[in-house]
């Protein structure tokens, strides 16, 4: 096996303030302060590329995360946290865990739970987390409204944001940290006085897609297609491949097949070559064509299998156990996604 050295990042102390690039998953986690990252998939070519801007309050943390797209990932929540997050920009598809997310919407989540994140292409998200112990009604309305969310009327939230952590690009002083929260939490407050509390919702279709995008989480080493896939959820193949994209923007094909190069790009990258061989990685995770493996890989993750496989020391790669769950080893018969 290969060394792996595990991502800390390093705790922000009271009105600290950080601008962050990242280009790959590790530098990504590295810099989520207080944040967890983990079951890290990458969809496109340069999806992991973005940056962060970053302020911490005295009870409250704020994050600009400014992202290429196309990736999927789980987190969790700061602990004893109660987070909001403001929807700036969404170019395609893009979910957060069941939500549907678009621009001008305030998801509201909590530390008590994994949720899952993805993307299919560039998107702007504003997060904040917030003390559950803060002195605040806000907080018990934050509480209340858990995996659901609200509409960020006239960008009133989203600017007040961007405008503070635009402002305070170096670090600021307790008392101006703790006038920043009041002006969050009341600006905030007064959005959430206005409107009631909305539900995600989906249509038939679209519930299916979500439901085929867990069910794949706990067997994706079988040999699954778009034709099974349907039959199973007793839809037409083309009810399913359009929900799909109009949910997570990729045909239900392609997704798993992102998906399964993902898990052979890990395995790859866990082993050595005395280990095991592409090959066989390849067969375990659903590919019998070497040649369209290597071609699909390579359009991915810029390089060929068999130099992941060579490569010695690695960061960790946010693939944490039991991301995937698998039921056994496949080791003859046709596979779907060579």
């Amino acid at each position: 096996m290969k060394k792996k050295t595990l991502i800390q990042a390093e705790p922000m102390s009271v009105g600290e303030s950080k601008r962050a690039e990242f280009s790959s998953y590790q530098e990504m986690a590295e810099n989520s302060h207080d944040w967890s990252l983990f079951c890290n998939y990458q969809l496109e070519p340069d999806g992991m590329d973005g940056k962060y801007t970053l302020l911490e309050l005295s009870s409250m943390q704020v994050v600009h995360s400014d992202m290429v797209g196309g990736f999927m990932f789980n987190f969790e929540a700061p602990k004893d946290k109660i987070c909001f997050s403001v929807i700036e920009e969404v170019e395609d598809r893009a979910c957060l865990d069941h939500i549907k997310l678009h621009r001008g919407m305030i998801i509201v989540f909590d530390d008590r739970k994994a949720y899952n994140f993805m993307s299919s292409a560039k998107i702007k998200v504003i997060d904040v987390s917030i003390d559950k112990q803060h002195n605040s009604p806000l907080i018990k309305k934050l509480i209340a409204a858990e995996q659901m969310y609200f509409e960020d009327t006239n960008a009133q939230v989203g600017r007040l944001l961007l405008d503070i952590l635009e402002q305070h690009t170096t670090s600021v002083d307790e008392v101006t940290a703790v006038a920043i929260e009041e002006k969050i939490l009341t600006v905030m407050l007064a959005i959430l006085n206005d409107q009631e509390v909305q539900e995600p919702k989906f249509t038939k279709g679209e519930h299916i897609a979500m439901d085929v995008r867990d069910q794949v989480f706990r067997h994706m080493d079988g040999s699954l297609s778009t034709e099974l896939l349907a039959q199973q959820h007793h839809v037409t193949t083309q009810t399913l491949q359009n929900s799909f994209k109009a949910l997570f923007g990729y045909t239900p094909q392609r997704f798993l097949r992102l998906l399964k190069l993902n898990l052979v790009h890990h395995e790859l990258y866990e082993s050595t070559v005395g280990d095991t061989t592409v090959s066989r990685v390849a067969q375990k995770w659903g590919f019998d064509h070497m040649g369209r493996l290597s071609g699909y890989y390579k359009d991915l993750f810029g390089e060929t299998p068999s130099v992941t496989l060579k490569e010695q020391d690695h960061e960790d790669d946010g693939m944490r156990f039991g991301c995937v769950e698998r039921k056994e080893e496949i080791v003859e018969g046709p596979l779907a996604f060579s």
